[in-house]
């Protein structure tokens, strides 16, 4: 709300969007997929398990999206594309 106030970052106002994939490694590909489609992110943040944020990753790099694995230790998320990172 402080930096939406001040006229967001590069005049763009900033909103938050979260998704549930509730860990499931089936069907948690799904809500991601959706945000990336419908939402046109500028950054993704997310994901826990090895197989959804690879498939996260995934639908970000697709899209031109940037990605962001706070607690991914699997080197291959990285190399989805030069739109993931790991922290």
């Amino acid at each position: 709300d402080q930096q939406n106030a001040r006229g967001g970052t590069n005049g763009r106002r900033l909103r938050l969007a979260a998704v549930d994939t509730e860990s499931n490694d089936e069907r948690g590909s799904a809500p991601v997929n959706r945000l990336v489609d419908r939402e046109n992110p500028v950054v993704v943040f997310g994901e826990l398990s090895t197989p959804l944020c690879e498939r996260a990753a995934g639908a970000a790099q697709r899209k031109g999206v940037v990605f962001v694995s706070p607690a991914s230790t699997a080197r291959d998320v990285s190399r989805v594309g030069d739109m993931v990172f790991r922290t």
